[in-house]
C-alpha cells in the first residue's frame, strides 16, 4: 500500500510503518481471539509442486507467540514512525523487508507443514538479513550480515535434513504426522 501512495510524498516509510503497526494489531487480535475462544484457526493458500505454500494452524501455543509478535511489532512500528521523522533516510531499499519480516514470523509461528515452514523460514531469514545490513552498511556491518545469512542457511540445511528424515518416517510433510511417526 505504501507503494501506491502519491509520488509527492518524500518518504513513504511512515505510511509503511503505520500499515505494519495496523497489521501487528491484527496479529495481536488473532492471537488473543484464539486464546480466548480456544478455537484453532487453520488456513491454506497457494501451491507449489503439490505442497501448500502457506499452510498455517494457529493453536493455543502459536497464539501466545502471535500476541507477543503483535505487541512487539506494533510498538516497534510506532517507534519507527517517530524515528524516521527525525532524519533524511533518502531512498530506503530495505523498507519492504520489515513488513515481510513480521509477516514471515507470523507464518513461522503457525506453520503446519514442513514445506510451509521452510518457505516462511526462508522469507524470515532473507528479510531479517536485509534489516541487519541496512541501507548503507559499513564493511563490518556487511560482514555481520553475510555471517548471519550463512548461519541461517546452515540452519535451513539442518532443517531440510531433519524434515526429510521425519517425512520419510511419517509418510508426509504435515507436522501432525511427524508426531505420530
Amino acid at each position: 500500500a505504501a507503494a501506491l501512495a502519491p509520488r509527492s510524498r518524500a518518504n513513504p516509510r511512515p505510511l509503511s510503518l503505520a500499515l505494519a503497526a495496523l497489521a501487528c494489531v491484527g496479529i495481536f487480535v488473532l492471537g488473543v481471539s484464539v486464546l480466548a475462544t480456544g478455537q484453532t484457526v487453520v488456513a491454506s493458500a497457494g501451491q507449489v509442486l503439490g505442497f501448500a505454500l502457506i499452510h498455517v494452524r494457529y493453536d493455543m501455543l502459536a497464539a501466545l507467540f502471535l500476541v507477543a509478535l503483535g505487541a512487539a511489532g506494533a510498538a516497534a512500528s510506532v517507534y519507527g514512525i517517530g524515528y524516521t521523522a527525525h532524519g533524511n533516510l533518502g531512498t530506503d531499499r530495505t523498507a519492504a523487508a520489515y513488513p515481510v519480516f513480521l509477516a514471515s514470523l507470523a507464518l513461522v509461528f503457525g506453520a503446519d507443514d514442513a514445506f510451509a515452514f521452510l518457505f516462511a523460514w526462508e522469507l524470515m531469514a532473507l528479510s531479517s538479513a536485509l534489516l541487519v545490513v541496512g541501507v548503507r552498511p559499513s564493511a563490518d556491518v556487511a560482514r555481520a550480515g553475510y555471517l548471519y545469512l550463512a548461519l541461517t542457511h546452515l540452519a535451513t540445511a539442518a532443517l531440510i535434513i531433519a524434515f526429510g528424515i521425519l517425512a520419510a518416517a511419517a509418510g508426509g510433510t504435515d507436522f501432525g504426522t511427524f508426531g505420530r511417526a
